[in-house]
């Protein structure tokens, strides 16, 4: 079930009812039972995978927890480990691996079973979040005793499938409390948090940024700098609504249940530099990358070389974690060497005063939030596109196409233009509207149900003919 449907909707109203009706005590197992139907509506088969690793995880944070032998410990936690990343490479990766055996010719056919291997919904999420918790135990933290909030915590329904990556202490503290924090308020900020999230994905991200995308970057040729210039430009405004709508309406969802769980975007557009971006673009990933790949292998204490190695090497991670292809990894690996580069700049300005003095002025963070956008737009030509071929043909074509509109229309230009004007006017506008709008005032508590009635409405307005309610990271 995906969230912009009305199957979806039908479940969630009649689970949230029930959820109501229900005593506290007995609200765990019932979201616990409640998500496991949510899942297994996609493919019941593969319910079986996640009932056994919920299993095999809590059993092994048990033992870790309770084994004072450091070896012993050690062997349990690396074995968990191997055995988590071995079934999601099986799954995610099998089919990338055998191609790139057949291209470099050890293997001479690829076998039809190998086409067919299923990619589960969510297993590159849940992954990270048994990682996470064993990770935790090792490191000293309690674990998780009772089973029903233990299977709870990756099983939840709204951040299932695509996030935002929980935190097990945060999650399940939460579950403890004796009355769950279900309150209109609660359930109010929530609609809104969801009527946002809908209108991101359904309204700018589907019906303004998707067919211009498409347009381009399903042609087989690319013959003007124009279309390509406002299709990258277009995609990078499609997956950001996309994957932040998805991420908004999982925080309303939950918070209609009681449980806060941490936002993953915080204008990430209007990042001044590569680090700044992965601080606000997807930030439950970044952190789970910076605890758990990034810090165990040295973290920025050490040598130059060996920080940029550490760079690149979560940053190949966190690309191939996206998917399995050569693109992701290009991606992850420009990233890494965007991340070196700053660093470097870093201890530049930190040994001449000068640089820092000239650099960090206040007049050139528009340049800098110019050039980080334009290169995080630069790097989604490999997350669009699946081939380097293409990529590169989209790329070239920036500097020898047609200076002119070939594919799109005005106005599908102009619409590119007033969404630029809306991310990278929203400090501006936010800081008039917090200067001579009273948030508190009974005028605006009044006017605010008036104004996400009218979005819905737009947003209901705004469906396409052809609705394709998939998300982008659905797919990783």
């Amino acid at each position: 079930m995906i969230f912009t449907t009305i199957s979806f909707w039908i479940y969630f109203f009649t689970v949230y009812i029930l959820f109501l009706a229900i005593p506290s005590r007995y609200k765990s197992l019932f979201l616990l039972l409640a998500s496991y139907y949510f899942y297994a509506h996609d493919n019941q088969t593969m319910l079986v995978l996640i009932l056994f690793l919920t299993f095999f995880v809590y059993v092994m944070g048990l033992l870790i927890a309770k084994n004072y032998n450091s070896k012993i410990k050690n062997f349990l936690y690396y074995f968990s480990i191997f055995i988590l990343v071995l079934n999601l490479a099986y799954f995610k990766y099998t089919f990338f691996l055998i191609n790139v055996l057949f291209d470099i010719g050890v293997v001479s056919e690829i076998g039809e079973g190998t086409k067919n291997i299923y990619l589960p919904l969510a297993i590159s999420f849940f992954t990270f979040e048994f990682i996470h918790y064993l990770t935790d135990i090792k490191r000293g933290d309690k674990p998780i005793k009772n089973y029903i909030e233990f299977s709870l915590f990756p099983a939840f329904f709204p951040t299932m499938i695509a996030g935002p990556i929980k935190r097990y202490q945060d999650f399940t503290s939460q579950l403890r409390l004796k009355k769950w924090d279900v309150t209109f308020d609660n359930f109010t900020k929530g609609i809104s948090f969801v009527i946002m999230g809908s209108f991101y994905k359904i309204a700018v991200s589907d019906n303004i940024c998707m067919p211009i995308v498409n347009k381009v970057y399903d042609k087989a040729i690319f013959s003007s700098s124009y279309d390509t210039l406002v299709a990258m430009v277009a995609f990078s405004y499609q997956i950001f609504f996309d994957f932040q709508g998805y991420s908004l309406i999982a925080i309303g969802l939950a918070l209609m249940f009681g449980i806060k769980i941490p936002i993953n975007f915080n204008s990430p557009y209007l990042a001044i530099n590569p680090s700044d971006f992965w601080r606000k673009w997807h930030i439950t990933l970044s952190q789970w990358l910076r605890d758990y790949i990034f810090i165990p292998l040295g973290g920025s204490r050490d040598t130059y070389i060996k920080v940029a190695r550490n760079l690149l090497i979560t940053m190949l991670i966190g690309g191939i974690w996206h998917g399995a292809g050569y693109n992701f990894l290009i991606w992850g690996l420009l990233h890494g060497i965007a991340l070196s580069y700053y660093r470097y700049l870093q201890i530049l300005k930190d040994k001449y005063l000068n640089l820092k003095e000239i650099l960090d002025k206040a007049y050139l963070k528009i340049l800098w939030i110019a050039l980080t956008f334009s290169f995080v737009t630069f790097t989604w030509l490999f997350f669009r596109l699946d081939t380097f071929d293409k990529a590169k043909a989209a790329f070239l074509s920036l500097f020898v196409g047609t200076k002119d509109l070939v594919v799109l229309t005005n106005f599908e230009f102009v619409s590119i233009i007033a969404i630029s004007c809306f991310i990278f006017g929203w400090n501006l506008f936010k800081s008039i509207f917090d200067k001579y709008i009273n948030t508190n005032s009974t005028i605006f508590e009044f006017t605010k149900p008036i104004l996400y009635t009218f979005i819905f409405i737009v947003t209901l307005i705004s469906v396409p003919e052809v609705f394709n309610p998939i998300f982008i990271y659905f797919r990783f």
